[in-house]
C-alpha cells in the first residue's frame, strides 16, 4: 500500500500534463512550487504519454519592469526568475526552442543586459533557437533582451523601440531655498556628492554624465546591430535610436523586428520553422488557475513610476533601459 500511492501520485500529475519541478520564491515572497503548464497546443495523450519523447518550445514572459531582483512579486521580471527557469529548461531535452512572450517598457541597464546574456548563452550550449514575440509593448531594455532572438514578431497593436537610456534624478534645492533650509556637505573631492538633490548639477557634471550615457548607448546600439545587421543598416539604427516608439507595422518596415501578426498565428509560425509536427508550448508557473497564452500574464501587476521608487533595494539613482511612457 505504501508504494501504490507514491506511483498513483505520479501517474495522476502526468495525466494532468503538469510536473511540479521545484520550490521558487514567485509572487509575494512565498515559496510557491513551478509547475509545468502546456500554455498552448494540445495536451499530451494518454497517463503514460510523458514516459516518452515529446516535443516542446518553453514560454518565458519577459513582462513588466525589468530588474535585478524583487520584481516578480509586482509583475516584472528579474534575473533570477529568468536563471531559474533556465535551469530547469536545461534538464527538460523535449524543449528544442524558446520563445519570449514580451510585454515591458524596459528596466534597468544591468538586469537586461544579464538577461540577454543569459538567454544568449542558454541558446549557444543546448542549440536552441529563441523566437520573440512583442504582445504589447517591447521598449528599451525589454527591446535589448529581444536581441537574443533570431527573429521577433509583434502583434498588430504592439509598440516597439524607445531605444535609448535614461538616468533619473529629481531636484530640491527650490524648495529648500523657500523653507529657508541650508544644504551642507562635507566631501573629498567635488564630485562626490554629483546628482544630490539637494544642489543643482553643474555643467561640467552634466558633460561626464552624458559620456557615461553615451557609452551605455552605443553598447545598445551594438547589440542590436550584431543581431540585426542583415535587416537594419547602422545609419538607419541610429535615425530610430531617438527613444520614440513605432508602431508594429513601421517596426516591421524599418527592420527592427521581422513580422506582425497574433500571438497564436505567431506559434504556429514557430512550430513550422521547427519542422515540429507535435509539439506543445509550456511555462513554467505556480500552481494554480488552467494557464493559456493570454492568461499566463494575468497575475502581473501595474507597476508605475510611484511604485518603482518604492522596490526594495532600488539605488536611489541608476542607470535604465526604460520607456517613461510606459510605466
Amino acid at each position: 500500500m505504501r508504494l501504490i500511492l507514491p506511483v498513483v501520485l505520479l501517474l495522476t500529475l502526468n495525466c494532468f500534463n503538469k510536473v511540479i519541478i521545484a520550490p521558487f520564491p514567485f509572487g509575494g515572497g512565498a515559496d510557491e512550487e513551478l509547475v509545468e503548464h502546456i500554455v498552448y497546443g494540445k495536451p499530451h495523450t494518454g497517463c503514460f504519454s510523458r514516459f516518452g519523447s515529446h516535443s516542446k518550445v518553453l514560454v518565458i514572459p519577459i513582462q513588466g519592469v525589468i530588474g535585478a531582483d524583487g520584481l516578480l512579486s509586482r509583475g516584472g521580471t528579474d534575473v533570477p526568475q529568468i536563471k531559474r527557469t533556465l535551469d530547469l529548461a536545461a534538464d527538460d531535452q523535449d524543449i528544442k526552442a524558446i520563445l519570449l512572450l514580451i510585454d515591458s517598457p524596459g528596466g534597468t541597464v544591468t538586469a537586461s543586459d544579464q538577461i540577454h546574456k543569459l538567454l544568449s548563452d542558454h541558446s549557444s550550449q543546448f542549440k536552441r533557437p529563441i523566437y520573440a514575440h512583442v504582445d504589447g509593448l517591447g521598449a528599451s531594455g525589454a527591446y535589448y533582451i529581444a536581441m537574443a532572438s533570431q527573429e521577433i514578431n509583434a502583434s498588430p497593436s504592439a509598440m516597439v523601440g524607445s531605444i535609448g537610456v535614461i538616468l533619473q534624478s529629481f531636484s530640491v534645492r527650490g524648495l529648500l531655498d523657500k523653507v529657508g533650509i541650508e544644504y551642507r556637505s562635507i566631501k573629498t573631492g567635488k564630485n562626490k556628492d554629483m546628482l544630490s538633490p539637494f544642489r543643482d548639477l553643474r555643467e561640467d557634471e552634466k558633460d561626464f554624465l552624458q559620456k557615461q550615457l553615451s557609452q551605455v548607448y552605443e553598447r545598445f546600439l551594438a547589440h542590436i546591430t550584431a543581431s540585426r545587421k542583415a535587416r537594419l543598416p547602422e545609419d538607419r539604427l541610429r535615425q530610430l535610436a531617438d527613444g520614440a516608439v513605432y508602431g508594429a507595422e513601421q517596426s516591421r518596415d524599418s527592420g527592427l523586428i521581422d513580422s506582425v501578426s497574433y500571438v497564436e498565428e505567431y506559434l504556429g509560425q514557430v512550430q513550422k520553422k521547427l519542422s515540429l509536427a507535435d509539439v506543445s508550448f509550456v511555462a513554467y508557473l505556480p500552481a494554480g488557475p488552467d494557464y493559456n497564452i493570454y492568461s499566463m500574464r494575468s497575475n502581473a501587476q501595474h507597476v508605475n513610476a510611484l511604485s518603482l521608487l518604492e522596490l526594495p533595494n532600488r539605488p536611489t539613482v541608476q542607470l535604465y533601459y526604460l520607456w517613461d511612457g510606459g510605466l
